[in-house]
């Protein structure tokens, strides 16, 4: 089997980290009424790996940089 190219490596470790950031919201949610700083930093962490989702992205898969078809608003 020969090895992934570039954009298929991307598009799997992009799935990959948004799959973590799913995760880790439920267990941001679970902190909520019980610690704020665990909540903070959970919530942080969310926002880190949507940016190096995004950072991974291929300049030309505009509809992985745009999950949530926004448009970029």
């Amino acid at each position: 089997m020969s090895a992934p190219t570039a954009k298929q490596l991307s598009s799997r470790h992009v799935r990959t980290l948004r799959t973590f950031r799913k995760r880790v919201i439920d267990m941001a949610a679970q902190w909520e009424d019980v610690d704020q700083f665990c909540l903070n930093r959970l919530s942080e962490l969310v926002d880190e790996l949507e940016q190096a989702a995004v950072d991974i992205t291929p300049d030309d898969a505009p509809s992985a940089r745009d999950p949530y078809g926004t448009g970029g608003e």
